[in-house]
Formats: structure tokens, C-alpha cells, sequence
């Protein structure tokens, strides 16, 4: 497991230090790609104040105080790996809490977070990779690997968030 988040850090620590090279290379190519970015190809490294807010998010999940901060707007929708989707800020905090309620306790770890600024959309977006360990109310512990994107509006309020999960064996 620690060689993976050695890898994973690295990965992206490099990803980053060559971003600018990466996206003149991506533009020169012309449309050459063998596949076009349904929603955007063209990044640069985004505003660190929406990845803390992603991290407090992260943090009130653990506390089970979903409530505890305002970051989400109205019309926000979550789209969740078991094929849930959430549409409206109530729904997607009641949900939530609904499904941390199932939890006794919950600790997450974090392997990389990206905070990310779409040049075509003129969006910011937070990408966010770690762990869940978490105990159900019947004693049962489970791990997930967790991936997720975070979308901010305009007045930086989260629009939108998809989850993927993964169960990795022990490395």
C-alpha cells in the first residue's frame, strides 16, 4: 500500500510539474487525439480554496456533521458508484446522512487531491483520491479506494460530484 501512494503522489507530482508542457503539447496535436473529452481537455492547476473545501467535506464525512458547512448549491447533484444520483441540495445532504447513518464510525486517509481550473468551461473542479475505512452498525469493517470530482459554480458553491469506488487487494 505505501509503495502505491509513493507511486500515486509521484505520478501526480509529475503530472503537475509538467502541466503547462502538456497542455501546449495536447493544443499542437491538432485534434490528432484518438478520443475527444466529453467535457474538457484543457486544464490548469486550479485554486487551492476549493480543494480545502473538498477536505473539510472529506472531514465533516468522517465526523458524521454533514451539516457542518455550507458548500453546496441549490441545484447540486451527486452521482454515486451504486447508480444513485442525488439532485438538490436536501436531497444530497439527506441522502448522505441517511447513508452515514448506516456507519458507525468512518476514517478516511488521503493519497492526492488536485484542485483544477477547466480554460474551455471556465470552471473549477477538485479531484480527490483516498481511502474509507468504515464500520457498519452491525460491526462489519469495509475499505474502499475512492476516487471523486468536485464541480464549483461561479460563486463557489459545489454543482456537482461524482464518486468512483475500487476495493485494491493489499499491496
Amino acid at each position: 500500500m505505501k509503495r502505491f501512494i509513493v507511486c500515486l503522489t509521484a505520478f501526480i507530482l509529475i503530472i503537475c510539474s509538467n502541466n503547462v508542457l502538456a497542455q501546449k503539447t495536447d493544443k499542437k496535436m491538432d485534434g490528432t487525439m484518438p478520443f475527444k473529452a466529453m467535457y474538457s481537455s484543457d486544464f490548469k492547476i486550479g485554486d487551492s480554496k476549493y480543494a480545502k473545501m473538498i477536505l473539510d467535506v472529506w472531514k465533516d464525512w468522517d465526523d458524521n456533521q454533514l451539516t457542518r458547512h455550507d458548500y453546496f448549491a441549490d441545484s447540486v447533484v451527486g452521482i454515486f458508484p451504486n447508480g444513485m444520483v442525488s439532485k438538490g441540495k436536501k436531497a444530497f445532504i439527506d441522502d448522505g446522512m441517511k447513508y452515514r447513518s448506516s456507519m458507525t464510525s468512518v476514517k478516511s486517509s488521503v493519497h492526492a487531491w488536485v484542485p483544477l481550473w477547466s480554460n474551455d468551461r471556465n470552471e473549477n473542479a477538485v479531484c480527490i483520491w483516498g481511502t474509507e475505512e468504515r464500520v457498519l452498525a452491525d460491526g462489519k469493517k469495509e475499505t474502499q479506494d475512492i476516487h471523486e470530482v468536485w464541480w464549483f459554480n461561479k460563486d463557489g458553491k459545489v454543482t456537482a460530484l461524482r464518486q468512483w469506488v475500487a476495493n485494491f487487494a493489499a499491496m
